[in-house]
């Protein structure tokens, strides 16, 4: 196998067949330096309302913080919704919503993996524990049946993978004795199941279950470590494995590679039906097929960074993150009354040494953050909103202004 006048916001606008995408939103501002290759979690119940949680390891306090934030303007401001942090070590398995009220977010900690929830928006949270491993990854199949893999991922136990199945928040084992490391999983219903498994690294597998999680099978191994897979039914989806993308019609018997236009790495694959396939990968490629992958379209998103989620709605419109914490949406929101009521004005934008920032009028900031696109903090200012930008290196940056009830964040270029 293959291995406008003042810019109220800057639009990076690209057409396809399919949609016109927006960059929506910088994902989270940090308050310490931060190292590469912290990532997201994002999850949209409804267009309008979505969820993401994002993990910093903060490399100058030794420890590692995790925040979950909820939009309700289509992810054009966000606000926090709580944070927790741990002086050593903290994984994120995932986050899920069904309905716009309820999420449900999985972690691991030195204390054991978590699943933490909330059935009002995210006013009042609470827990359950689910094992005494360190590391997590979990699938939502319903509204309240959810499967989590856990592991002791580097550490020396007899039985260090095990699956679990939470039916309306009450745990249940359903093996510990996994031969390998769950990467990612989709399950149709309570018996058929896909998961992509570390075999042995770089060498990853696609396995089946047809009885619960409680034993898989080999389908297919040699994948990358990039492998990604989508199944709309017991029999059919869609497995991408470095640049190739397959198709299968038998539950991973049988696969067939499909012709797509991408020059670079699939990182995602995501179906809305058997018919619909979208992929996100490197380079900013993004492709769409609407005919069980026998014609594509492929756009290349203006940052040029590699794409690395995607969730897409029937309708056609969506969203997707990038590796650095963009947040894309081919939804235009930007006329609506309580998205104008916030937005945030950068001029000259680009600019070579001063910056003005404005807003609507009676919107009081607490202070405005420049960081650069790596999560550094380069300039903080409390109590001015023309900012001095000389100094900084000519490149694009993201702006971050804080209010009493929720950071705006803008990106602004300087020449």
């Amino acid at each position: 196998m293959k291995n406008s006048g003042i810019t109220l916001l800057i639009l990076f606008c690209t057409f396809t067949t399919f949609a016109q995408w927006y960059d929506r939103e910088y994902l989270g501002y940090f308050q310490h330096p931060v190292e590469l290759g912290d990532y997201i979690y994002f999850t949209f119940p409804t267009q309008d309302t979505g969820y993401y949680v994002i993990h910093e390891k903060i490399s100058n306090l030794g420890g590692e913080t995790v925040t979950v934030h909820k939009s309700t303007d289509y992810g054009e401001t966000w606000q926090d919704l709580f944070h927790m942090s741990d002086n050593y070590y903290i994984d994120i398995g995932g986050i899920a919503s069904y309905q716009a009220d309820t999420v449900y977010f999985c972690y691991g900690e030195n204390g054991g993996v978590k699943l933490k929830y909330t059935f009002n928006g995210g006013n009042n949270w609470d827990e359950i524990n689910i094992a005494t491993a360190i590391s997590s990854l979990m699938y939502f199949l319903n509204s309240h049946t959810a499967y989590i893999s856990t592991s002791y991922y580097g550490k020396s136990v007899d039985n260090p993978y095990s699956l679990w199945r939470v039916d309306s928040l009450v745990p249940r084992l359903i093996t510990d004795s996994l031969e390998y490391r769950i990467m990612q999983m989709r399950f149709t219903d309570t018996l058929n199941g896909y998961s992509i498994q570390n075999i042995s690294y770089p060498n990853y597998g696609l396995f089946s279950t047809h009885n619960g999680g409680r034993s898989w099978t080999l389908m297919q191994s040699q994948l990358d470590p990039s492998a990604s897979i989508c199944f709309t039914s017991q029999n059919n989806g869609y497995i991408s494995s470095g640049m190739s993308l397959y198709r299968t019609t038998d539950g991973g018997v049988s696969i067939a590679e499909l012709s797509t236009p991408n020059q670079s790495k699939i990182t995602m694959v995501y179906c809305t039906n058997d018919s619909t396939i979208y992929c996100v990968g490197d380079n900013g490629e993004y492709m769409v097929s609407s005919d069980y992958g026998t014609n594509w379209s492929l756009e290349i998103m203006p940052s040029h960074s590699q794409l690395k989620q995607i969730q897409m709605f029937e309708d056609g419109h969506g969203y997707i993150t990038n590796a650095n914490h963009m947040l894309y949406s081919n939804m235009l929101v930007e006329s609506l009354p309580e998205v104008l009521a916030t937005t945030i004005c950068i001029y000259p934008n680009p600019s070579k040494d001063l910056i003005s920032i404005k807003g609507a009028v009676g919107i009081k900031y607490k202070r405005i953050e420049i960081y650069n696109l790596e999560g550094i903090l380069m300039i903080t200012s409390f109590n001015s909103n023309n900012i001095d930008v000389s100094k900084l290196a000519p490149g694009m940056y993201i702006v971050s202004v804080i209010m009493d009830s929720m950071v705006k964040n803008v990106k602004f270029i300087k020449e």
